[in-house]
């Protein structure tokens, strides 16, 4: 079976697949979080935890051509890459979400646009027509079909030395764990009622995610499923994992520093202030942790984490 090639045809649950890598399959989904984002999940419905090296590797490419192709048809250039994971439930099946953001003119496009996604997020999108699915695929298809090299439109803002993850005070103030290429950070203004929030990122700078380097992508992936296996037997009442990583201004990106979102929340009412956080943050200021309080927590799971495990030393059973 030929693995790359394109695959426009409607499944069971009606999302419209586009392509496979492997084991590793994109959709269109009939209820997406903005028109024309692109599911990447496994087909067999992986767990996060359970996926494969050779899965995220695949995922990896899958990201990289998604906004390629969104770029080729000029439709974006930023993105949210979203993903969740119950860890209780009876479907615990994983997948993402990549969605584009559409270039705005003013505040307040900027932040109805990224409301109106997060909205999606909590309560779920607005479902598609066939019709309109089947007009996005052929699209999407016939773009990928000729893929064109394309160079990143997005402005840099903020050069090497200058984001605050290259800032050593704040790496110092905030490292929980290191690998050979990415680190983990703790935020400083964490989601959730257990305040399970982590920053994963390459040591170098690069604001896109999507031109992190494979080894370190996998990296990332690697110390995100040890974390969770490790966080979700210790704190017992977490229910749901959830991933977000932002590209552009108009996503939501204020730190130009590629890095990927990890929050643990115990329950839909936890979910629930979470969300409304962001919605907080979105539209007035991100509250943050005193000082003394940052300190203690950074410490704590420093300790714990390099303790149990670290990309070098003992490995945990997944």
């Amino acid at each position: 079976m030929d693995y790359s090639a394109n695959i426009p045809l409607l499944n069971v649950d009606q999302s419209y697949m586009l392509k496979n890598y492997g084991d590793v399959q994109t959709e269109l989904s009939k209820a997406p979080l903005a028109d024309k984002s692109v599911i990447v999940t496994t087909r067999d419905g992986k767990r996060y935890v359970d996926w494969t090296e050779d899965d995220s590797s695949h995922a990896f490419t899958a990201f990289k051509e998604i906004a390629n192709v969104w770029q080729q048809i000029g439709l974006s250039d930023q993105y949210l890459v979203y993903g969740k994971q119950s860890l209780r439930g009876e479907d615990q099946s994983f997948r993402w979400e990549a969605v584009p953001y559409y270039h705005t003119t003013n505040w307040f496009s900027e932040v109805w646009q990224q409301l109106v996604v997060l909205f999606k997020i909590a309560v779920g999108g607005l479902t598609a027509s066939e019709e309109t699915l089947r007009e996005w695929t052929e699209e999407y298809t016939t773009a990928s079909s000729n893929p064109k090299e394309i160079l990143l439109k997005q402005e840099q803002h903020l050069g090497e030395n200058v984001d605050a993850f290259c800032n050593p005070k704040v790496i110092n103030n905030q490292w929980i764990l290191e690998g050979d290429k990415v680190r983990v950070l703790y935020s400083y203004a964490p989601l959730g009622e257990e305040k399970l929030h982590f920053l994963f990122m390459p040591k170098r700078h690069e604001p896109d995610f999507n031109k992190f380097t494979e080894e370190e992508y996998l990296e990332i992936a690697d110390l995100s499923k040890k974390m969770i296996v490790h966080l979700s037997e210790k704190y017992t009442q977490i229910e749901e994992v959830h991933f977000f990583r932002k590209f552009g201004k108009d996503a939501g990106q204020t730190e130009f520093h590629g890095h990927l979102h990890m929050v643990l929340t115990a329950s839909k009412t936890d979910n629930f202030w979470s969300y409304l956080k962001v919605a907080c943050n979105i539209l007035f200021f991100s509250p943050r942790l005193s000082d003394a309080d940052l300190k203690i927590r950074v410490e704590g799971f420093r300790n714990e984490l390099t303790t149990n495990f670290n990309n070098k030393g003992t490995e945990i059973n997944l």
